[in-house]
């Protein structure tokens, strides 16, 4: 993905036009998150920085790659906050779930499913932490047996498309993931991190590194049957 190219900006005035006005948001400095280090896992819009404010004019921004794994930079948002007030890491997670898609008024099956994919277990415990916790309803975590797909999350949602498309490519913790044949194909080291990290991040995550070598080899053995392994 180029990362050199301009990013599509977005700002979120206050509500009511206080505080600071649209042409002071390039000045703003705090970086409160960014993933365009990640490795790539998934197909995505393009890359975009997003301003805004937190809590009480407390302005930042992100610089998200939606391709890219979310992962272990929301986990270090959750954790240089969780022994403190958490309410502005929780906002600063819910505008990133509203900007990489998430419609809270309709959570069917579909958008659990996609949340359960993206977003490492723990999450959704620290965004119950304060009033997010109401307006997002995924507490209901899909049954292992449905297919998380890792490079198209949102299949479930918006594909309508018949489950012959999917390959699986792995069980871990009794969660199964799967890839879409007519996307993106990620390269087996970055689809075994990810589900390491969705995984054991939060609570474990020095399990990482020998989770991440243990499912690399399965992974790239069943894209090498069905002709996935992306070219190098």
């Amino acid at each position: 993905m180029n990362t050199h190219a301009p990013l599509k900006e977005i700002f979120y005035p206050l509500e009511g036009g206080e505080g600071m006005t649209p042409e002071d948001y390039r000045r703003i400095e705090a970086c409160f998150m960014s993933n365009l280090e990640a490795p790539v896992v998934r197909c995505g819009d393009a890359p975009f920085k997003a301003y805004y404010s937190v809590e009480v004019n407390y302005w930042g921004f992100h610089t998200i790659d939606p391709s890219r794994s979310l992962a272990e930079m929301v986990l270090k948002c959750i954790r240089e906050r969780s022994d403190e007030n958490p309410w502005p890491a929780c906002d600063m997670l819910y505008r990133l779930l509203t900007d990489i898609g998430f419609v809270f008024d309709r959570p069917a099956v579909g958008e659990r499913i996609a949340f359960w994919t993206l977003f490492p277990d723990g999450t959704l415990e620290f965004l119950s932490r304060s009033y997010i916790g109401n307006r997002i309803h995924m507490s209901s975590k899909p049954g292992g047996h449905i297919l998380r797909v890792l490079n198209n999350p949102f299949f479930y949602r918006t594909e309508n498309g018949s489950e012959k498309r999917l390959v699986e490519i792995a069980e871990h913790e009794g969660i199964h993931y799967a890839l879409d044949l007519i996307k993106f194909m990620p390269s087996p080291e970055a689809l075994a991190n990810e589900i390491a990290w969705l995984n054991h991040g939060w609570e474990k995550p020095g399990l990482v590194p020998s989770v991440r070598q243990a499912l690399t080899k399965p992974i790239a053995e069943v894209m090498s049957d069905w002709g996935l392994l992306p070219e190098a």
